[in-house]
């Protein structure tokens, strides 16, 4: 099963891009805001309609707290 795959868009920039069933896995098991964020997505796209959907997740690093 391919879980991750980086794909070249223009002007040299590459995205990377995660299976739906590994972002729906952290997104039920992580507490954040941004994890509610796509459950709640996900549960009012499954009652309202089959339409797909796209979640963009943004990763920030720094230094130790």
């Amino acid at each position: 099963m391919l879980i991750e795959r980086t794909i070249k868009k223009k002007d040299n920039l590459y995205v990377t891009v995660y299976n739906i069933e590994v972002v729906l896995l952290l997104a039920f098991r992580l507490n954040s805001y941004q994890a509610r964020a796509v459950c709640r997505e996900l549960m009012e796209r499954i009652t309202r309609s089959h339409k797909p959907f796209e979640v963009i997740l943004t990763a920030t690093t720094g230094k130790g707290n």
